[in-house]
């Protein structure tokens, strides 16, 4: 079952918020956007629930009989958390990033306060640079 959920079910669910995003109105927009994550949030914690309380008779009975499903089921999983670690790891970055430039602490130039040296390419004592033909 949970395979089925994260193999077919998920994909459809960013499907449909995806469609409705398309059709409604931005002021939904956040929430809509959450959706999804939340979705694969609820679905890998399910996913590691059933693994850490899965008895030693159903792993071998699972092992023995439907050893694909087993290894897909683990893989999905593992998948799963990695994909969610990463997730956090970006969006911390992404608000990092964001307090940074909200605070006013982003000392780098900005493109306006580069000094104009091509006021006059033709004329090179206009520019304040020295002249480059003697080194040609």
């Amino acid at each position: 079952m949970f395979c089925v959920v994260f193999l077919v079910v998920s994909p459809m669910v960013g499907c449909v918020v995806g469609c409705i995003r398309a059709v409604e109105s931005e002021s939904q927009s956040l929430f809509l956007q959450l959706v999804p994550s939340l979705f694969n949030l609820a679905v890998g914690v399910w996913g590691v629930q059933m693994w850490m309380n899965m008895t030693p008779e159903c792993d071998s009975f699972y092992s023995d009989k439907y050893s694909d499903l087993l290894l897909l089921f683990q893989v999905l999983v593992v998948t799963m958390v990695v994909g969610f670690l990463l997730s956090v790891c970006s969006m911390l970055v992404l608000v990092g990033a964001l307090g940074v430039a909200l605070a006013g602490k982003n000392d780098t130039p900005k493109y306006d306060e580069i000094p104009d040296s091509l006021e006059n390419p033709r004329d090179p004592q206009a520019s304040g640079l020295p002249p480059t033909e003697g080194f040609v």
